[in-house]
Parts: structure tokens; C-alpha cells; sequence
């Protein structure tokens, strides 16, 4: 709630596989209400507008991935860093890896346009990571 309030940021998108919050902020045009707990009083905030995303639909995921590769700035906010690698195709390390893959392709193509030895390499690199990434999604489920 703070970053929102700041003001420092143009855009807030949140994953979340509670098809039923995330259905309900949509309707709400992006905004949802937080109780705020002071020392001699609680409040009552109004937030937004943020997106938010189910990474296990797949059009959300996919969007999900653009959002890491557009970011300047990201945060996670899980309980447990086992929490990570679940979800298999759709895990919170799954689409924190696609997105900073396509931000890096984007900055190799920014930084080395054409041909260069250095972007052939790195882009090779890249296509291996992606081909496990691959493998591991087909071979069990995890990501």
C-alpha cells in the first residue's frame, strides 16, 4: 500500500489465484478497499486502480510475463520461499524467469543490434535456458 501511495509508480500488477479476488477487484475497475490500523483509529484505503493477474489462466500468465519484462521495479510477497517453484507451469519463479528472459533479449537487441559475436552468444545462452525451461516443464510439471 505504500509504493501505491507514493505515487512513484505507473502501474501495479498483482498475481493472484483466487479466481474469486480477482474477478472482484476487475469489477471494481481495478480498486479494492484495505482497513489500516493507527495507533488511535483505523482507516479505511481505497487502492488503485492495480491489474490483477491469475498466472494459471493462460492469456493472465502471458500478461503476467510482459509485466516482468516491462518493470524497472518488482516485489514478491509470499509466505514461504517454497512457494516459488509451486504451481508447476505457472509459478511465481516460472514467470519471473520468462519475463526477465524477454526483457534481456530485448536490451541484447538494444545493446548489440545486428549481428554481432557478443549478441549471437548471449542469445544462444538464452535459447539454451529457454530449452530447459522447456524440458522441465514437459518432463514433470515444474517449472
Amino acid at each position: 500500500m505504500e509504493a501505491f501511495l507514493s505515487g512513484n509508480f505507473r502501474r501495479f500488477t498483482i498475481a493472484e489465484v483466487d479466481a474469486d479476488l480477482v474477478r472482484a477487484v476487475r469489477e471494481a475497475d481495478g480498486f479494492y478497499e484495505v482497513n489500516v490500523a493507527h495507533s488511535d483509529r483505523i482507516s479505511t484505503e481505497r487502492i488503485g486502480p492495480v491489474e490483477l493477474l491469475n498466472p494459471t489462466v493462460e492469456e493472465d500468465a502471458r500478461r503476467l510475463v510482459e509485466a516482468v519484462a516491462e518493470a524497472d521495479e518488482l516485489a514478491t510477497a509470499l509466505p514461504s520461499v517454497a512457494f516459488y517453484g509451486r504451481g508447476g507451469n505457472s509459478s511465481v519463479a516460472g514467470v519471473l524467469a520468462e519475463g526477465v528472459r524477454a526483457a534481456l533479449r530485448f536490451w541484447l537487441a538494444e545493446s548489440w543490434p545486428g549481428e554481432s559475436r557478443q549478441s549471437r552468444d548471449a542469445i544462444a545462452i538464452l535459447d539454451m535456458l529457454d530449452d530447459n525451461h522447456a524440458v522441465k516443464r514437459k518432463g514433470n510439471g515444474a517449472a
